[in-house]
């Protein structure tokens, strides 16, 4: 997979991520969650600072740094923790988004 992935991203215009162990995403260069956020934010006149995005793999590392609250779930890997402002205490399947939900937007807990 490393292999092919560095083959990939050598074609000019093309950019390569992932959402899983055993997957490569091909995009546009430039293509990725942190550019439609940047988009989906200027469209709706929203600032990125009041924007929370949420995510677990590295696919989702653009979004983490763009938001204003960078979130990554608890069974993300720990190199996408290091991209995020805050780490869940639940996992994804298991309440992560509710939790954010009620420790940013509703302040509860």
């Amino acid at each position: 997979m490393n292999e092919l992935r560095k083959r990939l991203d050598s074609i000019p215009g093309v950019e390569t991520t992932k959402s899983n162990i055993d997957n490569i995403e091909i995009c546009g260069k430039n293509v990725n969650k942190g550019n439609g956020l940047k988009i989906l934010a200027a469209h709706y006149d929203i600032s990125l600072d009041e924007c929370i995005a949420i995510g677990n793999d590295e696919n989702d590392i653009s979004m983490i740094k763009c938001a204003g609250l960078g979130v990554a779930v608890k069974n993300s890997r720990d190199y996408i923790k290091e991209f995020a402002d805050y780490v869940t205490e639940r996992d994804n399947n298991n309440g992560a988004i509710g939790e954010v939900i009620e420790r940013f937007l509703l302040n509860i807990g």
